[in-house]
Parts: structure tokens; C-alpha cells; sequence
């Protein structure tokens, strides 16, 4: 059983406070310091990352059913996020070059690694969306590649439904054949 989601939130509210606490010189051992990818082991750039990651989390608790606010969840986003990233040269990015496994992971895993439309549904996520007629059906997975998932019997129920985009689509568009392209997809 997965745990509830507001479970998870507290729980990564915890954990980013105590990552806060060792940032802030309470914490086992040195860090990474200059092996630090990020912000050069610059602690005071981590804090404020670690600030703004809590606000936007709080930013996800603040509805509750019936439209009504959590103001204490609002005021904590407020909070968190005037402590949080100051400065645009305080950005939390990713460095990437033109080397071979430096370059962006999305990219490396899509197009270098041969996986290409590695990830699609499996089966038991097929069938629990087919037998339950899920609205998602036409939007959740690529053209179907033989013996890998299900994806093409998410589709195919997709178009069978009257009115889903998937359905729209087989009428007016065949998708290429080209798995390579990443413009061959139709979703």
C-alpha cells in the first residue's frame, strides 16, 4: 500500500528541514565541497534551494475540498519562499556539456541509450485503465512498439471510445513508422 499523500508532504517537509539543519553546519561531515556539481559547495545556495523546494511543496497543500484554504499551509509558502532562491544567479541548474555522458540525462536516456520509447505502460496499467474506461486512455502512452508494454492496447482502446483524442487522431493522421524521429509521436 503506498502511503497517503499528505504523508509524503510531511514527510519531504522533514526531510528538507533537517537537510537545512546539516546544511547549516549541524550536519555529519564536511560535504561535498568542490565535487558539489550544483552550487560548488556554496551551502548558503543549498539552503536557499532547499527553502524554495518548501515553499512549492506547501504551494501543494494549500486547497482543500470545497475551495477552502489552508492559511497555515499559505503563510508557510510565503515563508519558505522569501528564505528561498534570491537571485537568478542562485538558480539551481544542471550543468551539461558537449561530452559524451555530460550531456543532458533526458536526452542521453531517449536518444543515446537505444531505449528510445523505453517507457510505456505495462500491462496490469492497460488493463486497469481499459476495464475502467479511463479518460487518459488517448494521452498516457506512445504508438505501440512490438514487445514493449502495452502501449498499443491503451491506444487502441483509446480509439475505440467515440469523442477521445486518440480516436480523432487514427481518423485523420497515421502515425510514421520512423520510431527514431521523435516528431513521429501522436500523442
Amino acid at each position: 500500500m503506498l502511503d497517503p499523500q499528505a504523508q509524503v508532504y510531511s514527510d519531504l517537509q522533514a526531510l528538507l528541514s533537517q537537510a537545512i539543519t546539516n546544511l547549516g553546519g549541524a550536519g555529519p561531515g564536511p560535504g561535498p565541497g568542490t565535487f558539489d556539481l550544483a552550487y560548488g559547495g556554496n551551502t548558503a545556495k543549498w539552503i536557499e534551494a532547499a527553502n524554495t523546494l518548501k515553499a512549492r511543496l506547501y504551494m501543494h497543500t494549500v486547497e482543500l475540498d470545497n475551495n477552502q484554504i489552508d492559511n497555515g499551509a499559505l503563510n508557510n509558502a510565503i515563508t519558505y519562499a522569501l528564505l528561498g532562491i534570491s537571485s537568478a544567479a542562485n538558480d539551481f541548474k544542471s550543468r551539461h556539456t558537449s561530452q559524451p555522458g555530460e550531456d543532458n540525462m533526458w536526452y542521453q536516456f531517449n536518444f543515446r541509450s537505444g531505449f528510445g520509447q523505453y517507457v510505456v505502460a505495462g500491462r496490469a496499467l492497460a488493463d486497469i485503465m481499459v476495464a475502467r474506461n479511463d479518460p487518459r486512455l488517448g494521452s498516457t502512452s506512445v504508438p505501440p512498439t512490438p514487445g514493449r508494454g502495452s502501449a498499443g492496447r491503451i491506444r487502441s482502446a483509446a480509439a475505440r471510445r467515440p469523442g477521445s483524442r486518440c480516436s480523432k487522431e487514427r481518423a485523420t493522421h497515421r502515425p510514421s513508422r520512423n520510431r527514431s524521429s521523435p516528431t513521429s509521436r501522436t500523442s
